[in-house]
């Protein structure tokens, strides 16, 4: 009989000074998961904007430097030769190179950053007009060097600075507000192709 009462003294809970989870102990911890989840989404969300905006600067970046290196295969001397690419608007650039190789200047293709990204170009003119020389040096539509430097913004992330150097450089920072300069001083003859024998 004893041990009948002691498994059932067992088997009962509130006689071993166990109890349940109460209501109050759970709504706490279901807010404190979704604290937890908000900030996590939230952060997921950030990082996407960033990236997008990283990546639509980057894309830039490459066409600058295929226009620059088509300019430098085909030797081109004049305007009417020398790949390019134009800021248009905000969020629009074209980009005019001899895509298919044929040795002349196909159509301007045209680029919009989508809508979805929300980026768009800050601290310069629309249209501004990069050209690349036979050097492979970004000049004006006069021929005279230029060093520019803006920004591709979002409006939340960090803007990403874009720098194109006289050298022919084009460099993508991080954080940094710069402003738009443009070199003056630079020989507009600077396009003469020297002799070859």
């Amino acid at each position: 009989m004893r041990e009948r009462n002691d498994k059932h003294f067992q088997s009962d809970p509130s006689k071993r000074g166990e109890r349940g989870v109460s209501i109050l102990e759970i709504i706490i911890v279901v807010a404190m998961i979704s604290i937890v989840t908000t900030f996590a989404v939230m952060q997921i969300g950030a990082a996407q904007r960033a990236m997008r905006l990283t990546n639509s600067a980057r894309e830039f970046l490459g066409w600058l430097e295929k226009a620059r290196l088509d300019s430098l295969r085909r030797h081109a001397m004049s305007n009417v030769e020398m790949a390019s690419v134009t800021i248009t608007s905000a969020n629009t650039y074209t980009i005019t190179i001899d895509q298919n190789g044929d040795g002349t200047l196909d159509p301007a293709r045209s680029i919009t950053i989508p809508s979805t990204h929300g980026a768009h170009f800050t601290g310069l003119t629309f249209p501004t007009t990069i050209y690349y020389n036979w050097r492979g040096r970004p000049v004006d539509a006069a021929g005279n060097g230029l060093n520019l430097s803006f920004s591709l913004v979002d409006g939340v992330s960090p803007a990403n600075p874009i720098t194109v150097t006289s050298g022919g450089d084009a460099t993508l920072g991080t954080g940094v507000a710069l402003s738009p300069t443009t070199v003056t001083g630079v020989s507009p003859n600077s396009n003469i192709r020297p002799r070859t024998y």
